[in-house]
């Protein structure tokens, strides 16, 4: 989960703290926290696993949309293009969990529009689909939950961030660090 978006708007974590009460958590019962499901679709929409899918050849002359492609041609989907696309995405450059709720009218796409089932895929789809997603959905859940359960998120520096969403990419080194000050939540 986007941390860093909590950090940004509290109300996000309290949000999805808010679901969460004294359930017991299980497989099952992480699935239906709605508004934390949202949180992480509204995540992996902003930062996916990957940028790109792998390279793609044509087996045959083919049009898709209104691009003709000819046999041999290499090809590959931008997730980061898709996933902001303001065809399909309103305000694509806010951060908004309400757009994955199927009764919010930012579900639609910008024209009131259903929106393409493919403009959403951090993690591909059909035959290519990441082996890994069903585990890292259920690890961005069952985390983000214990994470907004027990602790809270704030920048050291808000002001940083005013009219940038930063992202904290852990595991690899960055020369612009996001500084979060993590705190325990006081008990219930």
């Amino acid at each position: 989960m986007k941390d860093e978006r909590i950090a940004e708007d509290p109300s996000l974590g309290e949000k999805s703290k808010d679901e969460i009460v004294d359930t017991l958590l299980t497989l099952d019962s992480v699935q239906d926290l709605e508004y934390l499901n949202w949180t992480i679709q509204e995540a992996l929409r902003f930062l996916s696993p990957v940028q790109a899918t792998s390279q793609y050849e044509t087996t045959q002359d083919v049009k898709i949309g209104k691009y003709n492609f000819q046999k041999g041609v290499n090809f590959a989907i931008n997730f980061d293009a898709l996933h902001m696309n303001s065809s399909q995405w309103q305000r694509p450059q806010e951060f908004l969990p309400e757009r994955f709720n199927p009764q919010s009218p930012l579900y639609l796409t910008p024209d009131g529009k259903k929106r393409n089932p493919f403009s959403w895929c951090p993690f591909a789809g059909g035959k290519r689909v990441c082996f890994g997603k069903t585990l890292a959905e259920c690890n961005l859940k069952f985390i983000g939950t214990y994470l907004t359960q027990f602790y809270n998120f704030e920048f050291e520096d808000p002001s940083k961030y005013a009219n940038i969403y930063p992202h904290a990419i852990v595991g690899k080194m960055s020369d612009k660090p996001v500084n979060v000050r993590i705190t325990k939540r006081a008990s219930s």
